[in-house]
């Protein structure tokens, strides 16, 4: 296990999976779980990649609000090509 999985451990939490090397110096941040947390990830992501800084949370909260309603109407409106 390595350092970060075993401190994620320590806290009482469970490793989901392991984190490839190449990414151990990237900054990590914890993101609430709540059916919202990938829209959040790229958010932040987002945020980073242009030199700004991260939102505090009800602000990326809305964010990602906003991104996912777009995916899905996109979704809708894509209905036919993306079911299978």
């Amino acid at each position: 296990m390595g350092m970060i999985a075993q401190r994620v451990s320590d806290g009482g939490c469970r490793v989901l999976g392991v984190i490839p090397k190449a990414l151990v110096p990237l900054e990590l941040s914890g993101i609430t779980g709540d059916g919202r947390c990938m829209f959040q990830s790229v958010v932040h992501g987002a945020c980073l990649r242009v030199g700004k800084p991260v939102p505090k949370e009800n602000v990326t909260r809305e964010l990602a609000d906003d991104l996912r309603t777009k995916v899905v109407k996109e979704l809708i409106k894509r209905r036919t090509e993306t079911e299978w």
